[in-house]
């Protein structure tokens, strides 16, 4: 684990540098002089009913009765650990909490938050999709890391790839979790493992069947998905038109988001610094907006999401009566407890 947190560490430093060593600090002044701010309010706003959204998507995936309060405050202590803790060892504090706060077994909750994930991934295919058939982009890639990627095909593959897994191990977990389930518990080199492994599959069969015997159940997952990736679009094109130098339409938005929730997907650096301005600005530079204003721009869209994250995520801590330190340590304490 020390390895690993240390080899993001680096990770983050390299595209940091990169993006810091790119920057025209004088452009990127006098493009935030003419930022009208006043314009942005109402982001905040719409990242609030966003995070309200994703306690209602979460809380319809479970069979066990929870208050839209309860998982508003653990999302929100747990997206301030994904965003802040390296290597994205944060993942489990949601499940070590509802563990923790209102006994739901660490496997129902990591099942819902697997199927949770399978949605986010459905949903940025989608993105990465419509804008492979409805956007006409440069054939060259943007410059991530000193390298040019082609992120559009780079995301589809990807994504595409984890969508797939989750649907065959979806359906897979459904029609041979028994099987699958006896087999991990006979396995003998890692008893403690294969038993965790055996339980998890368990309670993933148990999440995907109590969606399908609860199909009103499904539809609020599903339309949550939608929901929340419809404001955060709307919340990033109201960023965007607050810089004058930037020509906003619905195209300039799908590309930018796209391109940075496709670099902060699948190459997860600390906070997501460096690739997420990387990716913000190369999406912006590409349609053709000035490196000063798609640097500013890209920093200022960074920024104001971590800062809500933060700000919420601390007092959600607050709420729960625990430590960011505390509830990272305590998750992976209490999968090992699992294992």
């Amino acid at each position: 684990m020390r390895n690993r947190v240390v080899a993001v560490l680096l990770l983050t430093l390299v595209f940091l540098g990169v993006v810091i060593s790119k920057i025209d600090f004088e452009a990127v002044r006098v493009s935030l002089g003419g930022v009208r701010w006043l314009h942005m309010a109402p982001v905040v706003l719409l990242y609030l009913s966003t995070h309200i959204a994703r306690s209602i998507r979460l809380q319809a995936l479970f069979a066990q009765r929870l208050t839209l309060r309860d998982v508003f405050s653990i999302n929100g202590v747990g997206f301030l650990a994904i965003n802040t803790i390296p290597a994205r060892l944060g993942e489990l504090v949601r499940p070590y909490l509802l563990k923790e706060k209102h006994d739901v077994p660490l496997g129902a909750s990591i099942a819902a938050i697997l199927v949770e994930r399978i949605l986010d991934f459905a949903m940025l295919l989608l993105l990465l999709l419509s804008v492979s058939f409805l956007v006409d982009l440069p054939s060259h890639g943007i410059q991530v890391g000193g390298s040019e990627v082609d992120i559009v095909s780079l995301g589809q593959k990807l994504a595409g790839t984890f969508l797939a897994l989750g649907i065959v191990g979806g359906g897979f977990a459904v029609l041979a979790s028994q099987r699958v389930a006896a087999w991990l518990r006979g396995w003998r080199r890692m008893p403690g493992l294969a038993s965790f492994g055996a339980g998890l599959v368990e309670r993933f069969d148990e999440a995907l069947r109590w969606l399908w015997r609860n199909p009103s159940k499904a539809v609020v997952a599903i339309l949550g998905t939608v929901f929340v990736w419809g404001t955060t679009l709307v919340a990033v094109a109201l960023v965007l038109s607050s810089f004058p130098e930037i020509a906003v339409d619905w195209r300039i938005v799908l590309v930018t988001w796209t391109f940075t929730l496709t670099g902060m997907t699948f190459i997860p650096t600390a906070g997501f610094f460096g690739v997420y301005e990387a990716c913000c600005a190369g999406a912006l530079m590409l349609q053709g907006v000035d490196e000063g204003p798609a640097m500013a721009c890209a920093v200022v869209l960074h920024l104001g999401q971590f800062t809500y994250l933060a700000v919420v995520g601390l007092i959600c801590l607050a709420a729960e009566g625990v430590s960011l330190r505390s509830a990272v340590s305590g998750s992976w304490g209490a999968l090992e407890e699992e294992r």
